[in-house]
């Protein structure tokens, strides 16, 4: 699995700041369509970043305020599956936090259920904290696999606690809306 380490320092300076998420707007979404892959987000979240490599595809969109949404595609040949996925994510997070600021996984991995184009998708979810300065922040963390046509899309969605339901109707609107071309292309050929 890559290491994307834009993802983890936006993901950690967000955590940090946890300074007041607006409510996800989802009565008039944006559409975003790339290379094969296109799902409505809230009209005030934005698509930061669409990276892809040989196998390998990252989109992050983010709200105004320190919720996050991942959106990490492989091919289907690379051999994790959900669990492993949600286990190595963990990892590299831990890795990637700077001196100074702690983390702590205060609750096990919890299964969820989500429904996603009338069919019932099943993932994880669990909370942490990061510590600052004696301050803690404590986060949630949903974790989704889908898979496409020789690829398999992992979601992550991730808030501060306290701004869960201002941001849940925004990480539901994305889910729900994740589709894929017949084939997505080129991201699986290096050039």
């Amino acid at each position: 699995m890559r290491k994307p380490t834009r993802w983890y320092a936006i993901a950690i300076c967000l955590a940090l700041s946890a300074c007041g998420e607006p409510i996800a707007d989802v009565d008039l979404p944006r559409k975003y369509h790339r290379d094969g892959v296109r799902f409505s987000l809230p009209s005030n979240w934005s698509v930061t970043e669409d990276y892809s490599d040989a196998g390998f595809r990252l989109i992050l969109v983010e709200s105004p305020g320190d919720a996050i949404a991942k959106i990490e595609l492989y091919l289907r040949d690379d051999e994790f599956n959900l669990q492993d996925f949600v286990q190595r994510s963990k990892e590299s997070f831990a890795e990637q936090i700077p001196s100074g600021i702690g983390l702590e996984i205060s609750n096990p991995l919890t299964t969820v259920s989500k429904s996603r184009q009338s069919v019932k998708l099943n993932g994880y979810q669990h909370e942490f904290d990061l510590e600052v300065l004696g301050l803690k922040v404590p986060h949630w963390q949903q974790f989704y696999e889908i898979h496409h046509a020789g690829e398999t899309a992992y979601l992550v969605f991730q808030v501060a606690t306290e701004d869960r339901a201002k941001a849940e109707s925004g990480f539901d609107l994305l889910l729900d809306s994740l589709q894929f071309d017949s084939a997505v292309p080129d991201f699986a050929v290096a050039e």
